[in-house]
This record gives structure tokens, sequence and C-alpha cells, in this order.
């Protein structure tokens, strides 16, 4: 299983979807920081739950759908398809926090995803500043 491969794809989703709510590379580019700081600082559950508590406007859902599409991903097995609620699972006595291997595996996905989706807003932002520059719009 490459999880390289699998990180850079759910990154890219993960910037792609966010970028597209807000339209605004740089305001993707700080929730994708704001949120990768949540994971580093205050880890897994409390990630999701920053998320949840975002304003919509600010795309949170799109970046937490697509970090659990990750966690559910076939190759990465760390959730099943049929869990809605991500913090109740968490929780529960079978969840994802009571299995220690499981969870670092998660927060190591998780973080490199987040990194890569956070160079990819960054790379719009520097392509769009270079052709402001250049005078392309």
């Amino acid at each position: 299983m490459n999880l390289e491969q699998i990180c850079a794809k759910y990154g890219f989703e993960i910037e792609k979807n966010a970028n597209k709510k807000l339209r605004d590379s740089k305001k993707t580019e700080n929730l994708l920081t704001r949120s990768l700081g949540v994971l580093q600082e205050q880890g897994i559950y409390a990630f999701f739950l920053y998320l949840a508590s975002r304003n919509e406007s600010e795309a949170p859902s799109e970046v937490s759908k697509e970090s659990q599409n990750l966690l559910k991903d076939e190759k990465v097995g760390l959730l099943t398809r049929d869990e809605e609620d991500i913090c109740r699972k968490m929780r529960e006595e079978s969840g994802l926090l009571n299995n220690i291997n499981a969870l670092l595996l998660a927060f190591n996905l998780l973080e490199k995803s987040l990194i890569y989706a956070r160079y990819h807003a960054k790379s719009l932002g520097s392509s769009s500043a270079a052709i402001s520059e250049l005078g392309g719009e």
C-alpha cells in the first residue's frame, strides 16, 4: 500500500473542494493552516470538532468530508463507510480513539494530506500572484 499516493490524492481533493466553496486560495490556505494546527496541537478528535464548529461559509464541511473519506478509503480502512457522526463514532468503545496504532496511522495520514492540501492552495495563490504581476489578470 502506497500511503504517500493516498495522502497526495486526498490532499488534492481537500484543497479542491474547500477552494471550490471559498473561491479564494488565500482563504483556503488559511482554513487548511488552522485545521492542520488544531490537528497537530490537539489531536484528531479536536480536529473534527473544530471543523464541525466552524461557520459553513468557511468550507469546513469539505475538509471534514474529505478527511473522513481518507480514513474510510478501502486501502486505509480505519473507518467504515456507514459512519455518519465522526465524533460520536470516535468516542465509542470500538472507535478509533481506543486503538493507538490506528489512531497514530490516522493522525499521520491526515497530517500529511493537510500539508499537501495547504501546499496546493499556496501554489494556486502563487500562480495567481505571478499572473497578476505579469498583467494577465
